[in-house]
Order: structure tokens, then C-alpha cells, then sequence
């Protein structure tokens, strides 16, 4: 029996994380990305007007909106019920195939046939395992000084994958766009290393098509081939990847909400400078949802990103500071139930770069333990409280005053064994 690869090992903790706590079923927002997915592959039409029966079973139902052709819509973006595409249209033979008779109350409580329902999930997987392989390369791409080991990589990978949000949307809420979201974002870093425009763009107008405000990354790219690189080549070859979907995306907001641009999230947009500044604090350390309370080792791959001796930093550094700056004008800066900041999932790429940068210096080396362990801890801690305190406000105070305080800390070995996915499916509770 040949030995496994030492890369396997490094790997083996995320393996395990996905394995135990991956949540195979539809929830949250996740239902709104289901609609738009069982409308488009199995209605073949672009309104939710034929899934309405799942809105009146489940109370996790999104905010349907009529528009001014009178058919029902979802708000959410399109991209990531687009993605999942190939994977819906094989759970839909598969339920052809496989008829499974759902116990009525379980078919209420999921609101969906079992089948259609893993097609989101599995699409988020698929979709971190690509990630996983295209970290490694954007890594060596970087040209790091001094070069790094094999073990090296997959190590801050592993780190990487630990102390960032990522980790709760590929364990407890796959049925969201954030790993789809990162996964596209890491293919156009890729691209963007590898010196490919047009891909780049490409990438980028998927991404966008996932999550409408992901829209503004293309700006530092354009002004880096136009100004930096002085390249109009390349410029043109990147707008050639990019704008033809915001061209689908302008059709598509004509369709559904009768204007090209009429996105139903301008609604979540403010105006105030001053509570855009308060905003910009909250988003990095308010004890809800705080990036740097619940996930600190951010602002030192930031850091690291910012060490980096390439000028190609400067458009990743600059969509960070885009990030902000566009959800600080949110009125739900903080991206409401969810660990950490989920808007910030998408750089989950960059998370990882910046650590590289840092990872040879006995200094940071330990510093990105430390972090690590700390997000860790808090991600159990918050995925033991998630199923017992579903409703009440997420403040890190709360999270320790319920262990701690309230004593919940001697059930926390029991709770977490019940947030494994297969536990939950024999006790009837997903």
C-alpha cells in the first residue's frame, strides 16, 4: 500500500470539518437561490410564479416580489441557481428515478422534494473542491521569495480555510452563493496572475451575475490595464470577457423588474456619510458581526497582501476598500444571521495570498496559529449555540455569556455531536 502524500495530511482537517458538519438541505437565503433554480430548470420560465407552494410551506421563504408584468420574483441573484444548473437537472431524473416518499411534516419542514434540495449544496461543493485546486497554483504564481515548500501551501491553505467565514458556508450553509461567490473570485485571481485578460473578465462577470455588487471589482482591474500596464490589448480583452454579462445582467433586470438597471437591492443603499463611517467601523469590529472580532487573522493577510512586492496588489487591496465602502452603505452592513462577516467571504482567496506572504517569518508563522485557533474555537462555539439560540442577537458578549455564564459550556461536546448532518437526519431534525 503506497504511503499518502503529505500534502493529503496537511488537507485531511478541512476534509474532516466538510465531512462531519456539510448540511445537506436548503435554508436561509438559500431558498431564494432555489426558487430561481427550480424556475429556470424545471418550470423553464423566469419568475418563481409556479415554486409559490414552497413559500406557503416554509417560513424561511424570501421576500417575493410582483413585478410589473404581475409574475412573482426573487431578488437574489441569478448566478449561483444558473451554476447549480447541471447538478438540479440531474436530481431531477434522479427523483424520477429514485421516488422517496417524505414523511408529510418533513416535506413541510423542508418545503422541498429531497433531491433539488442537496442540488445547491452540492453545487457550493463542487465548487470549493475547484477552489481548492486553484489555490495552490495561485499560490507558486506568486513568485514568493523564498520559495515555498509543497507542505507550506497546502498548510496555509488549511489556515486560511479555518480562520476566514468561508467555513461556515461550506459546513452549515452551503445552499448560499458565498463558496460560489469565492470560487469564481479565486478563477479570475488566477487569471489575473497568469497575465489572462479576456478570463479575467470572464470570471468577473460571473461573479457578478452571483452577487450583483461584486459588480465594482471590475473597476481597479480596468484602470491596472489602462494606467499601470498602460495595455489597451489587454484592456479591450478584458472588457470583452466582462461586459457581456452585465449586458445579460441589464437584460435580465429589464425582464424581471422592468428597468435595466433596477436591481431591488438599490432599496438597501444609504446615502448618510456619517452612518456610512459608522458602518465602516461596525464592519471590522462590532462585536455582532465583526470581521476582526470573529475572524482577526483578516487584517494580517491584508497586511501580507500589502508586503507583497508586486504591483499586481494594488487592484486586490482595492477591491477590499471597494467591499466596504459599497456595504457600509447597506443598511444590513452586517449581512444579518451568519459567523463573521459573510460579505467578505468572496476574498477568501486573498485571505490565503496575504498569509502566504507572511508565512516564512518565524514571527507571523506563529501569530497565524494563534488567530487560527482562536476562529476556531469561536466557529464550534457559534455552531454549538446556532440550533438552541437561532433568534437572538449575535453579539460575541452573547456567544460567551451563554457558555460561560449561563453554563451552557458542559453541553457543548453533546450539541456539537448534534450538529453532525447524519445525527440530525436520524433524529428527523435538519
Amino acid at each position: 500500500m503506497l504511503p499518502l502524500p503529505k500534502w493529503f495530511w496537511v488537507l485531511l482537517p478541512i476534509f474532516i470539518v466538510v465531512l462531519f458538519f456539510f448540511k445537506p438541505n436548503v435554508g436561509g437565503d438559500g431558498y431564494g437561490y432555489y426558487l430561481n433554480a427550480a424556475a429556470f430548470f424545471e418550470d423553464h420560465q423566469p419568475n418563481v410564479d409556479g415554486q409559490m407552494k414552497v413559500c406557503e410551506l416554509h417560513p424561511d421563504c424570501p421576500e417575493i416580489i410582483t413585478n410589473p408584468s404581475g409574475k412573482k420574483v426573487v431578488r437574489w441573484g441569478i448566478g449561483f441557481p444558473l451554476l447549480s444548473g447541471p447538478i438540479f437537472i440531474v436530481m431531477l431524473a434522479l427523483e424520477k428515478l429514485i421516488p422517496i416518499s417524505l414523511d408529510p411534516a418533513l416535506l413541510v419542514k423542508f418545503g422541498i422534494p429531497f433531491f433539488r434540495g442537496i442540488a445547491l449544496p452540492l453545487t457550493s461543493l463542487a465548487l470549493f473542491i475547484l477552489t481548492l485546486f486553484a489555490l495552490p497554483k495561485i499560490l507558486r504564481e506568486m513568485n514568493r521569495n523564498p520559495p515555498p515548500q509543497k507542505t507550506d501551501i497546502f498548510e496555509i491553505i488549511t489556515l486560511g480555510f479555518f480562520s476566514f467565514p468561508i467555513i461556515w458556508y461550506i459546513t452549515y450553509s452551503p445552499s448560499y452563493s458565498h463558496v460560489a461567490e469565492a470560487a469564481l473570485v479565486t478563477l479570475a485571481i488566477l487569471a489575473f496572475l497568469r497575465d489572462k485578460p479576456f478570463l479575467l473578465g470572464i470570471a468577473l462577470g460571473i461573479s457578478t451575475l452571483i452577487r450583483y455588487t461584486s459588480g465594482v471589482f471590475f473597476i481597479p482591474f480596468l484602470l491596472y490595464y489602462f494606467f499601470v500596464k498602460k495595455d489597451q490589448p489587454k484592456t479591450i480583452s478584458f472588457l470583452g470577457g466582462i461586459l457581456p454579462f452585465f449586458a445579460m445582467l441589464a437584460i435580465f433586470f429589464q425582464v424581471q423588474f422592468g428597468a435595466l438597471f433596477g436591481s431591488p437591492y438599490l432599496k438597501e443603499f444609504i446615502l448618510d456619510p456619517g452612518l456610512m463611517l459608522v458602518n465602516m467601523f461596525r464592519i471590522f469590529f462590532d462585536l455582532d458581526r465583526g470581521l476582526l472580532v470573529w475572524t482577526p487573522l483578516f487584517l494580517l493577510a491584508i497586511y501580507g497582501i500589502w508586503k507583497w512586492n508586486d504591483v499586481r496588489k494594488y487592484p486586490l487591496l482595492a477591491c477590499i476598500a471597494l467591499n466596504v465602502v459599497v456595504y457600509s452603505t447597506f443598511n444590513a452592513w452586517d449581512a444579518g444571521w451568519g459567523f463573521s462577516n459573510r460579505y467578505f467571504a468572496v476574498f477568501f482567496p486573498v485571505h490565503v495570498m496575504g498569509l502566504f506572504v507572511l508565512y516564512s517569518k518565524p514571527l507571523f508563522k506563529k501569530i497565524i496559529f494563534i488567530l487560527t485557533a482562536y476562529s476556531v474555537l469561536l466557529f464550534f462555539l457559534f455552531l454549538g449555540m446556532s440550533r438552541v439560540m437561532l433568534d437572538d442577537v449575535w453579539f460575541f458578549t452573547r456567544l460567551l455569556h451563554y457558555y460561560f455564564v449561563d453554563g451552557n459550556w458542559v453541553t457543548f461536546p453533546q450539541t456539537i455531536i448534534n450538529n453532525i448532518p447524519l445525527i440530525r437526519v436520524l433524529k428527523g431534525d435538519l
